[in-house]
């Protein structure tokens, strides 16, 4: 199967479905983001081992199906734990991104949660500040970090990035 129709996506939303699990659709290339954001219902979708599909990104196919759905819907970037010591490139997640025409969540990444990434040491900090839509970057717990100071991460998402903001 290389795209999802019309008749399995009717069959999603009548049925109210929690979670679709398309996992091994070696052929998939492209999933209806937007059809499957306005179903309210659907909490999880699992894509892994969809190789041929270029977006969702990798780092978020990895995280499992409720991490997908946030960040379709929401665009909410769970890496919580995550064992990198390198920080995603945010543009790169977005480069194959579906045109979308609905307006709010699903459309860009507003939040990025890398609490407890233990081996993170440093932030990609133009990046994020030149990424507009981003308003939170969660970050406790990343001992090595050497930036920005712990008490502003312990501040919360919203102010590291005001702290961001304000610096460069």
């Amino acid at each position: 199967m290389e795209y999802i129709d019309e008749a399995m996506l009717l069959c999603i939303r009548e049925s109210c479905v929690l979670e679709v699990d398309l996992s091994d659709c070696k052929r998939l290339k492209e999933i209806p983001v937007d059809a499957l954001c306005e179903m309210e219902h659907l909490e999880r979708l699992e894509l892994k081992r969809c190789d041929s599909l270029k977006w969702p990104p990798i780092q978020v196919i990895n995280r499992g199906s409720t991490s997908v759905m946030h960040f379709l819907k929401d665009g909410r970037l769970d890496l919580t734990a995550a064992v990198t010591d390198e920080f995603p490139d945010l543009v790169e997640m977005c480069r194959f991104r579906p045109k979308s025409g609905r307006e709010g969540g699903g459309t860009s990444i507003v939040e990025v949660d890398i609490t407890n990434c233990k081996k993170l040491v440093n932030l990609p900090y133009r990046q994020l500040i030149e990424l507009e839509s981003l308003e939170a970057l969660h970050c406790r717990g990343c001992e090595k970090l050497r930036w920005p100071p712990q008490n502003v991460i312990a501040q919360g998402g919203n102010q590291v990035m005001n702290y961001l903001r304000a610096r460069y």
